[in-house]
């Protein structure tokens, strides 16, 4: 930690690249499953999907095309991994100094945060590991920093959350669906990137899942009236 703000270890390696795609086939197969990966792998694994292909031949297959894809496009994976520091340099005190005042100086949870460059379409996070992926080759200009600063605002929320009502990333709040708190949690991301200065530091827009909108509806309602953390988590948090 460093100037009261987290320093990231940003980390090329398409092995962890891959290790993290395997995990994901590993989940058991249905609908939701197969719609998911359809998102999150490259078209040309598309076909191993909902198909009879073994475990074992679809975790060859994944880390074949990790490791062709690297080889090939090496040079201008490289380039995109040092633009994405250079770019994330130039925002990071401006976005952690406006993070903090949102957060009412609470402090960035402890830790080695990494961010992972991935060649695939999914950026997960490991809250209590601070590991999250970001692109490589994506193909709108910036947007990397869009998904560190996404990520690196879920650390940050469940941190809060945990500290002021005891919350831990899984837990079930009485009387709410199961995965509520990952609801509130995406909603809030989404009111944040629609808010001003969030905005125009990462020329972003609110694009809130499906699951969510109607939660990042009433909050974002809220955030309208009282730009405060406090009173909207009190509503959304509170039992």
């Amino acid at each position: 930690m460093e100037n009261n703000f987290p320093r990231i270890d940003f980390i090329y390696n398409s092995k962890t690249d891959a290790d993290y795609a395997v995990g994901f086939l590993s989940e058991p197969e249905s609908e939701d499953s197969i719609n998911f990966l359809k998102r999150f792998l490259p078209d040309e694994l598309h076909s191993i999907l909902g198909s009879q292909t073994t475990s074992e031949q679809k975790e060859k297959l994944v880390r074949n095309y990790t490791a062709d894809y690297y080889a090939k496009n090496e040079e201008h994976l490289k380039n995109k991994f040092e633009l994405t520091k250079s770019d994330w340099g130039s925002v990071e005190r401006k976005y952690f100094d406006l993070v903090k005042k949102l957060f009412n100086y609470h402090p960035w949870p402890e830790g080695k945060y990494k961010g992972i460059g991935s060649i695939f379409h999914m950026y997960p996070r490991f809250i209590q590991k601070k590991i999250f992926f970001f692109p490589l080759n994506h193909k709108i200009e910036r947007y990397a920093n869009k998904v560190i600063a996404h990520e690196m605002l879920h650390f940050m929320f469940f941190d809060y959350v945990e500290k002021k009502y005891g919350l831990h990333e899984k837990s079930v709040i009485p009387g709410k669906e199961i995965n509520y708190l990952w609801k509130v949690s995406e909603a809030f991301n989404s009111v944040i990137e629609g808010w001003q200065p969030y905005s125009e530091l990462f020329n972003s827009k609110p694009r809130p899942y499906p699951e969510v909108v109607e939660i990042y509806t009433r909050m974002n309602e809220q955030w309208g009236k009282d730009q405060d953390i406090v009173s909207l988590f009190g509503i959304f948090l509170e039992t």
